[in-house]
Parts: C-alpha cells; structure tokens; sequence
C-alpha cells in the first residue's frame, strides 16, 4: 500500500515537470510579443521626436551641426526622450547635399521576458528628413484680439500679420499649395453666423419674452453741486480713465410702479467650452461646442483658405475688444488646421501637408471657464487648460508645430506657458516693442516658407 501511495506522487510530479516544462515557450512566446508591442510603441514615439526636433533644428537655418544637434537633443530633453526604459539616444544630425536636414535616433530599449534567452536590449531607430525647400503648409493665425490690445498693438498685429501672409504667398512655388485660416480671440471665439446650424454646434434659437415686474421709484426734483470726476477702470488688465459728471440729488417721494419688460436672448456668433476634458481636444465632434448667447465677440473665424486677399482682409477688420482667455483661441486654431470635424480640413493626393499654428498674445489670461461660458476669473485654471491644450496638440497624428510670440507680456508665469507651449524654444519668441513683433512675424514666415517632412 505504501509502495502504491509513492507510485502515484512520484507519478504527480512528473506530471507538473512535464506542464512546466510545456508552459515556458508560451510564457517566452507572450513575453516576446510584449517585448515587441512596447519596441514598437517606443520607435512611433522616437519617429515623431525626429521629425519635431528635426524641424525645431531646420528652424534655425543654421548650417552648423553641432548647433543643430543641440538644438536636437534640447528638444529630446524638454519632451522626456532622454529618458525611460531605454539608453539615452544616439543622435545624428547631417546636412544633406540638397541642403535637407537630416536626424537619426538610435536607442536600445531594455526587455522584460526576452532575457531569459538571453537578449536583454532591442535596437530601435527613428530618422527624419526635413525639407528646406517651400512645399504645402496650412498655418492658422491665433490672434490676441483683446482690450489690451488697443491702439499702437493692434495696429503693428494688423501689419505685421499681413506681411507675414504676404511673404508666404510670394514664396510659394508653382506646384505647391498654402491655406491660412484666420483666428481672433479674446474671451471668446466667434465661429460666424453660417456655422449656427452645423451638426457640431449647439445653438438655441433667438427669441424674447415679455416679463411683468415692479419697482419702487422716486421722482427727481432738483439737481445740484454737479461736478466732473475721473473715474479708473480697468480694460484686460490695462488701466484706464474716463470723465464723468457726479452731481447731487433731490428726491421726491417714493411710489410704486408695475411695467412690462421684454428679455430678449440673441446669439452673436460666440461659443463656449465644452466640459473638460473635452475643451482640451479635437475629438468626438458629436459632442457639440455650445453657443453663448448674448454675448458679443471678436469679428469671426476664417477657416482655411487659398485666397489671400480674403485673410488680408479678415485682419484689416479685427477689432481690439474683451479679456484674454488664451484656450478658446488655442482650440479653435487647432479646428481650424486640424484634418478632424469640424471643418476636416484633410490631405489632398499623395503629397501631405505640413501644418503649422502661430499662436500671438499681449498678455496673462483674465478669464476662465464656468462651463459653458468664460466667465471665470480663475487664472491658474486657465493657464493649466492653456498649456495641456498646447500639449495635446503637439502630440497630435498630425504633426502640428506650434509658434507662440509673448507681445509686450511681463508676467513671467505667462512667459514660462508660452515657451513651454511652442514646439520648441526656437518656435517661442519675446517681443518687447513693436519693432521686436514685426521682426518676429518675418521670422516665422521665413520658416514656414522653408519647412516641410520630406521623409
């Protein structure tokens, strides 16, 4: 009996060696599929880094390349490539005979499971061209149309920003194709009165109503000691003054009055944000942008077109008005450019375009969101929602590259979003005066009228 009760647990264990010795291979078999998935989310990852750092160092126009590729590896540092799973990057930067900028990554990732047969590293590698020469491009205008911007500013935005579609027009060759769309913003974005009825929008309808109230009155019988004053205010954080007349009164006694009033609701053009985290991006068009009704905005959008006379013409209409809420305009550039609804703005043909948004602005954001309006003065809330807007865009299938131009800003928290939102520190530019804005916009229509991936 004894004899029999060993029989059957040296038989067991046999057995579990034999099940054991079956499962490694499908235990190695998933490790290396694993291994596999995470070499090939890592190569996506280093071939957008290559073409964004390839574009930020084309950017310079310099033809050093040991200054380009530390404009490179700035780039691969400010967006974590440098570091992770993996050895730090070999980076490769060559000018190529036509004058391309060339960059190749070269990395080793380290594996999970693939140890066990004795392969502890996967070679991955990433390599970009970037084309000098000017091909298609689609570039959304951001621009500060706020109170602040009154004057002098908006004067020198107009020029410059005409200058700079100029350049770009007269830049273009034959073959190749440029659209500009146009957006001014302030603490909201006008989308025009065609788009009230888009599949994308929700918009009530105008109407009014008439509303029986009272109130108490009081008859003025005399006015006296009236005297002029000045009276400060402040416009999108500028301050300003203005004179008015403060005079004393004479009252008679009070008596009770019922009236009639009309409450009307009108849409002006102006949308809001739709709950987080959905202000941030360009997805689920379904999940529509809400109108905001009586209120009055900056003059309206215009989407992405080959006609330059019509973006000239847009500027010379802009108008200074409102407090800055920086996101509003950040998101509808992003629309506008974007391949995504609203306006699918999509590749044509084989030959795919390079898109670009230039993102201008005077100041801190003023307004924040209390969804769906803007009416928030929270700023820390909007510079968050500013700069994980600006992330989600550069992260985009799209390859957008992102200037950003701080005009006569002195906030420093301001500064810091704004050069972190560019694609790089080279797409970020400081301009203290006038002078420094239009010198600005000529340097980023030099480089758009460059660039493009060719490879």
């Amino acid at each position: 009996m004894r004899l029999l009760k060993k029989f059957f647990r040296s038989s067991k264990a046999n057995v579990s060696i034999m099940f054991g010795l079956a499962a490694v291979p499908l235990i190695l078999a998933a490790g290396v599929a694993l291994d596999f998935m995470q070499g090939s989310h890592l190569q996506s990852r280093m071939l957008l880094a290559a073409d964004n750092a390839g574009l930020a160092a084309a950017t310079s126009e310099s033809n050093d390349v040991g200054e380009l590729r530390k404009i490179v590896r700035d780039y691969l540092e400010k967006n974590g490539v440098l570091h992770g799973n993996f050895t730090p990057p070999v980076i490769e930067v060559v000018i190529m005979d036509n004058g391309n900028v060339k960059v190749n990554l070269k990395t080793q990732m380290n594996t999970s499971l693939m140890r066990v047969i004795g392969r502890n590293k996967m070679d991955i590698e990433a390599t970009s061209i970037i084309s000098r020469d000017f091909g298609d491009l689609d570039i959304a205008l951001v621009l500060d149309n706020t109170g602040s911007m009154e004057g002098r500013k908006m004067t020198t935005l107009k020029s410059a920003s005409k200058e700079l579609v100029k350049t770009l027009f007269d830049a273009k060759t034959r073959d190749s194709v440029i659209k500009v769309g146009l957006v001014p913003f302030a603490q909201y974005v006008n989308i025009g009165m065609k788009n009230r009825n888009a599949s994308w929008a929700d918009i009530e309808p105008d109407g009014s109503t008439k509303v029986q109230k009272t109130r108490w009155r009081r008859k003025v019988i005399r006015r006296y000691d009236c005297r002029w004053e000045t009276r400060y205010y402040y416009r999108d954080g500028v301050r300003k003054s203005r004179r008015v007349k403060k005079c004393k009164y004479e009252y008679g006694p009070k008596y009770k009055e019922t009236y009639w009033k009309t409450v009307r609701t009108k849409w002006y053009g102006c949308v809001g944000s739709r709950n987080y985290p959905w202000n941030t991006k360009d997805e689920r068009p379904t999940y529509k942008i809400p109108g905001i009704m009586n209120k009055s905005c900056s003059r309206a959008l215009t989407e992405m077109t080959d006609n330059k006379g019509q973006i000239i013409s847009g500027i010379s209409q802009m108008k200074a008005n409102g407090s800055t809420y920086i996101p509003a305009g950040l998101m509808w550039g992003w629309r506008v450019v974007s391949a995504a609804e609203p306006f699918a703005n999509k590749d044509t043909g084989s030959r795919k375009r390079q898109r670009a948004i230039v993102l201008m602005t005077d100041g801190e954001n003023r307004s924040s969101p209390k969804y769906p309006d803007h009416s928030g003065t929270n700023t820390t809330t909007a510079n968050k929602l500013t700069s994980e807007t600006c992330e989600n865009i550069k992260k985009s299938k799209e390859k957008i590259t992102i200037y950003t131009v701080a005009f006569e800003v002195s906030d420093s928290k301001t500064q810091s979003m704004l050069r972190s939102c560019a694609t790089s520190p080279s797409h970020y530019f400081d301009a203290d005066n006038s002078a420094e804005l239009t010198a600005s916009f000529r340097k980023i229509a030099k480089s758009l009228a460059q660039l493009r991936i060719a490879e």
